[in-house]
């Protein structure tokens, strides 16, 4: 963990502790993190020839699936792309796409549904 390694500050563990849960109730209201989904973390993904990783995936379990992929910098057309074809890849494979949401990772985290 961050706090252990000495790269956060214990000054500023309370500020990025209440930044991650605010994070987190976000992903919930868009459907993340339900304990009923099935998760896959950075599991490979076959999509005509190419192998793509998704960040996470969560599936229902009725076919139903939840994209989220953590990105840091300034958001980019390239990211809405790479997002795109993990959905590609899991549409192909039977799932319907709900959510696809990227998630930049910076000073300050942000989400942009896509």
């Amino acid at each position: 963990n961050a706090q252990v390694t000495g790269m956060l500050k214990q000054e500023d563990w309370p500020g990025f502790k209440m930044q991650l849960e605010t994070l987190i109730g976000q992903l919930k209201q868009e459907g993340f993190f339900n304990q009923e989904h099935q998760v896959y973390n950075e599991r490979d993904l076959v999509h005509l020839g190419e192998l793509l990783r998704p960040d996470r995936v969560e599936l229902d379990g009725q076919n139903n699936a939840y994209l989220l992929d953590y990105k840091t910098g300034a958001p980019q057309q390239s990211h809405r792309n790479q997002i795109n074809k993990y959905a590609q890849a899991l549409t192909a494979a039977g799932m319907t796409i709900v959510k696809k949401i990227l998630v930049y990772v910076n000073e300050k985290q942000t989400i942009h549904p896509v």
